[in-house]
């Protein structure tokens, strides 16, 4: 199958885990990249702290780029430092769940996969709103699609431990590189959910 992935840091960090697993992705940004034998393509998207941004890049390059009648599945995460203080969670996943609702409509052969945004090791109250985000999006759309829960996969330890602070789940020590990026064990461990999840 061929497949997008839409990104910033953290989604980089689930290109070196897969890399790491022997499972290679080429940069790509537009259809014609996968004429030119990229099968799994992969690219930076918006900019990090604007996530409505990032939401019109994906459609853009759905619709615009051609990158949806390229692909069999694309998919494109919010960053931890999407959210701050006065995001309005309901409201941002309504956004999002629209427009890839609109992509679908429009290209009914594309599967998007849905992923729940990264934690950080410490900001108990953004953690609870990046957490909020996810818990609201499997409600919602788990019943048709995946949905790829990166924050549960990197707020549990090694010995199936939630990780926590201040009540709120929390990227784990383990895992970590530094507040908010993965290490090579942590990028390997969240890269093996992310290819099943791309499976399924």
């Amino acid at each position: 199958r061929r497949l997008f992935w839409g990104h910033q840091s953290v989604g980089e960090n689930l290109i070196q885990g897969s890399s790491a697993l022997g499972y290679s992705w080429g940069e790509a940004s537009r259809a014609s990249d996968y004429d030119e034998g990229t099968t799994w393509g992969h690219g930076s998207i918006g900019e990090n702290g604007d996530p409505e941004g990032k939401i019109r890049a994906f459609v853009s390059l759905m619709d615009d780029a051609g990158l949806a009648d390229a692909v069999d599945a694309a998919s494109f995460k919010f960053c931890w430092i999407d959210f701050e203080q006065g995001t309005n969670v309901a409201a941002l996943l309504d956004d999002a769940l629209a427009a890839v609702a609109g992509v679908e409509a429009r290209h009914p052969d594309l599967r998007i996969l849905l992923v729940t945004p990264p934690l950080t090791t410490d900001e108990p109250a953004l953690n609870a709103m990046r957490w909020d985000y996810g818990r609201r999006m499997l409600d919602r759309a788990s019943d048709d699609h995946v949905v790829f829960d990166l924050a549960a996969v990197i707020s549990t330890d090694s010995r199936g431990q939630a990780c926590t602070s201040g009540g709120a789940r929390r990227l784990c020590d383990e895992w970590a590189s530094d507040n908010g990026h993965l290490t090579e064990a942590g990028s390997e461990r969240a890269a093996k959910a992310f290819l099943y999840a791309f499976s399924r």
